[in-house]
């Protein structure tokens, strides 16, 4: 007995890194919803663009790049603009219902499968937040983040985590691989920043502080203090060592302090470098690690310094409706001092004022500040710690006017509303698995978690992985580098597109994508603004791509689609687009804040209409 308890105790101590916080769950199912929410509709204005066969890649010039048998997409089904803007429109629906926990399983597998399908569909686009957020959505999918604040859990579809993990944590083979997956993520950056501007000169950060084409505003007012950029290169490289040693401590405090130094590396990038979205990625990921203490603490902390008093909110409990979406709130909503009791509870003016409003009612022991309708729903989620910007936006005006038009519209449907099968749903979560099926379904991910191990560690040497091994990581999505920035390239450019029209006019045609100056004038000169030039980080990312020799074959699709997109929006015969030149200027950094004078690379030239010629 007294050795059985010894090696348990000894268990629990070793597995402490790898537990995760229900909050922790929370904050990643609700992190990757969001994310992709917004990465699809980033990515919606540019559907043509990146995702069509009249945009920048082709299908068969996607085969081209990628090849293989498991460079599979969905997005690869059809070549037309509506397919790529339907799926997208889709992965906004998915990321939505996945923050909220409805059908939480089946929405992670389809979001693992559109951002991937969206990583194959277009490479040229993609960077190491594309490659995060596949490895985040990936994990997602193995975790049972449905059975913690979720929908799911309102409507009876699932069965709630054990009381234990709300102190303990909770463990599996996909938690143990999410940690180690993150640690892996910033110990093998440190392996590839091997090069002398990080362990010698310590020139890293000034090199990609001084690329015109990513700096952020602050960036450049750190710029001009080499002793500064010096001193962030050695924090940097130390803190992407220590950070992901102190995660795979048992002490709690230790854990934190290494999440804590993750997310000020975030907000370093992020509000330095134009990055994309690799900053929020990267702190979701982190945030969700956070050891289930810390948690508790924080929640406590947020509602003392708020001290508020408990908002009461009083329902009818003969409308089904009413009744789910009360449950539905107390899920998924995070709350703090919210209590939701029958509206026969509630003080004579509160029934009759609910009876007139036709609506729940929300307010405070003292009964002097009531609200119903949206005005209520906004209060209800002003008092959790995870939705309250959600709460603060419902309360302003427009959007309170337009809760109450759908309120209204649902309250004259009242009877018939309350009979949907929605509020009859079983409270009863469904049967779990058996313990066999469970125990394989273990040991199959903790396999994946040594393979992954394994990658992440050959690929920081030079060693060539066996061909099964390629194969198993291409199918299982398991490929990743984090070779960013080692080392940080001195050079940067801009594109200047000389494009000549039916009346023998020049433009700069890129200008006019871009929207960044005025097209009629073709200068070869720095632009004021370089970053303005790449519209966006994953149009920076493409630029950048096509202007390597490695994808000179990609050029004459980029060609085209500037050709018709000029000539769709110039339809007169005489401002028509005849050809083009494709050049890109490269400037370098030299140490002491030298910078050579602009290069001209021609790219390639292009006969509107006809095949390009790439140089």
């Amino acid at each position: 007995m007294q050795r059985s308890f010894l090696w348990q105790t000894v268990l629990q101590y070793l597995t402490r890194p790898f537990r995760l916080s229900s909050a922790g769950l929370l904050i990643l199912r609700v992190g990757v919803g969001l994310l992709l929410v917004l990465d699809c509709l980033r990515r919606l204005p540019y559907a043509e663009a990146w995702l069509s066969d009249t945009g920048v890649l082709p299908r068969d010039a996607m085969v081209q790049l990628t090849g293989g048998l498991w460079s599979w997409s969905v997005f690869s089904v059809s070549g037309g603009t509506w397919w790529a803007v339907a799926l997208l429109l889709a992965g906004v629906v998915t990321g939505a219902l996945m923050a909220v926990g409805y059908r939480t399983r089946l929405m992670s597998v389809l979001a693992f499968v559109l951002i991937n399908s969206l990583d194959v569909r277009n490479p040229l686009l993609s960077s190491g937040a594309d490659l995060l957020l596949r490895l985040a959505s990936t994990w997602a999918m193995l975790l049972p983040l449905g059975r913690v604040s979720s929908l799911d859990l309102a409507f009876g579809h699932t069965r709630p985590l054990p009381e234990s993990v709300h102190t303990t944590g909770f463990l599996s083979a996909a938690s143990v691989g999410l940690v180690l997956q993150v640690a892996l993520i910033y110990l093998s950056t440190v392996l590839y920043k091997d090069a002398a501007v990080w362990r010698e000169s310590f020139l890293a950060v000034y090199y990609a502080l001084g690329l015109r084409s990513f700096v952020l505003p602050l960036g450049e007012w750190i710029f001009p203090y080499l002793w500064l950029t010096k001193l962030l290169t050695v924090f940097t490289l130390l803190l992407e060592l220590i950070a992901p040693l102190l995660l795979l401590t048992p002490w709690r405090r230790t854990r934190t302090l290494g999440i804590g130094l993750l997310l000020l590396l975030h907000l370093g990038f992020g509000l330095t470098l134009q990055v994309g979205m690799f900053p929020l990625i990267g702190s979701v990921v982190a945030l969700s690690l956070l050891p289930p203490g810390v948690w508790e603490s924080l929640r406590q902390w947020w509602h003392a310094r708020r001290n508020r008093p408990y908002l009461l909110v009083y329902t009818d409990t003969q409308c089904g409706l009413c009744a789910r979406w009360a449950a539905i709130l107390q899920q998924i909503g995070a709350l703090g001092r919210v209590a939701f009791l029958p509206l026969s509870e509630a003080p004579m003016e509160l029934q009759t004022l609910s009876q007139s409003r036709d609506s729940w009612v929300a307010d405070t022991p003292d009964h002097l500040h009531p609200t119903t309708r949206t005005a209520a729903l906004g209060r209800i989620l002003r008092r959790s710690w995870l939705w309250w910007p959600v709460g603060g936006l419902l309360l302003l005006a427009p959007l309170r006017w337009l809760g109450d038009t759908l309120y209204v519209f649902l309250s004259a449907r009242r009877h018939g509303v309350c009979a949907l099968p929605l509020s009859g749903l079983s409270p009863e979560p469904r049967p779990g698995y058996s313990r066999w099926l469970q125990g394989l379904w273990q040991g199959f991910v903790l396999l994946n978690v040594g393979f992954l191990c394994y990658w992440v560690v050959l690929g920081t040497t030079s060693i060539t992985p066996p061909s099964w091994a390629t194969t198993y990581a291409n199918a299982a999505r398991w490929t990743q580098n984090w070779n960013m920035f080692s080392p940080p390239p001195t050079g940067y450019g801009w594109y200047v597109i000389e494009g000549r029209l039916n009346n023998g006019a020049l433009v700069d045609v890129w200008k006019a994508y871009a929207g960044y100056a005025d097209p009629r004038v073709v200068r070869y000169t720095v632009p004021e603004d370089v970053r303005a030039t790449t519209i966006s980080p994953r149009w920076q990312k493409y630029l950048e791509n096509i202007a390597s020799s490695d994808h000179t074959a990609f050029r004459p699709s980029f060609n085209r689609y500037l050709c018709r997109w000029w000539n769709a929006t110039h339809p007169e015969h005489k401002d028509q687009l005849q050809s083009l030149t494709v050049t890109y200027m490269e400037q370098l950094l030299l140490e002491n804040y030298v910078r050579k004078a602009p290069q001209r690379i021609d790219l390639s030239q292009h006969q509107c209409g006809v095949a390009a010629q790439p140089s």
